[in-house]
């Protein structure tokens, strides 16, 4: 056991020397013989029974997974207990979104809430509608407004969009006159 220490220390002298080197080729000719695993008549012969040296870990790792199935069982109840309280939460919000959407608009004050202006799109409008006011009034006239070539242009019905999304509730008021 004292030789082998011996040889061991001496590799290792022999590696930090090598570290040092700046002739890459000897490093690399050298570090072969130094790092050269021993011989199979230099190793010591060793019994081991892998029954008693197993045991110990499958002990262990079997601990670790009941603990493991603890700590996740614990966090599954907080989880649990979270999503009731989130849940519960939502709940009482859907019902107080539920009482508002009930109370319907009756009155023109009830609509104006949800007024909004709307711009119409030159884009959109068909020949025949002339755009004026600021694109917020549609006139038919029956003749071709001469509008440039667009691809989102109405060209069979006489029909204009707004520029504005609308989503939810919206309200606008129209005027209708004929002749």
């Amino acid at each position: 056991l004292e030789q082998e220490i011996a040889e061991l220390r001496r590799r290792d002298a022999e590696l930090e020397q090598l570290s040092h080197t700046e002739d890459h080729i000897h490093f690399l000719q050298s570090y072969q013989s130094v790092c050269a695993p021993p011989g199979p008549g230099d190793l010591p012969r060793i019994t081991v029974n892998l029954h008693v040296s197993f045991e110990a870990v499958r002990k262990h790792v079997s601990e670790l997974k009941e603990r493991l199935e603890d700590v996740c069982k614990g966090e599954f109840v907080k989880i649990s207990q979270t999503g009731n309280m989130i849940e519960k939460s939502f709940l009482r919000e859907v019902s107080t979104v539920k009482e508002v959407d009930i109370l319907e608009p009756r009155t023109r004050e009830d609509f104006l809430q949800y007024s909004c202006q709307l711009t119409l799109d030159p884009n959109t409008a068909h020949r025949d509608l002339r755009l004026s006011e600021g694109n917020r009034e549609v006139t038919w006239v029956g003749q071709d407004q001469s509008y440039p070539d667009h691809p989102e242009r109405f060209d069979s019905w006489a029909q204009v969009l707004c520029r504005e999304g609308l989503s939810g509730r919206s309200y606008w008021e129209a005027e209708w006159r004929s002749g």
